[in-house]
């Protein structure tokens, strides 16, 4: 976390989003990858957000050798 204000918005929120995590060309890596991903959209669920609507998600609790996995052992995630 980088301040007690963001500890203060990942308890209220549960998630913490960091403007400039990534740049744009893992931004892009990362979708790239991910739209061509047969696993990653085979285990895919919808489900509506708090505003009703529509949204996909893939949720997996391990970490394995690819780079989605990369980008959650990232330095710039475990130890900001």
């Amino acid at each position: 976390m980088h301040d007690t204000l963001d500890l203060e918005q990942f308890l209220e929120d549960g998630f913490l989003v960091i403007d400039g995590l990534l740049d744009a060309s893992e931004v892009d890596l990362l979708s790239r990858i991910a739209r061509a991903d047969c696993e990653l959209q085979r285990i895919a669920y919808g489900r509506a957000d708090a505003d009703g609507q529509a949204v996909v998600l893939s949720v997996r609790n391990d970490l394995v050798d690819d780079y989605y996995s990369a980008i959650a052992r990232s330095r710039r995630i475990v130890d900001p």
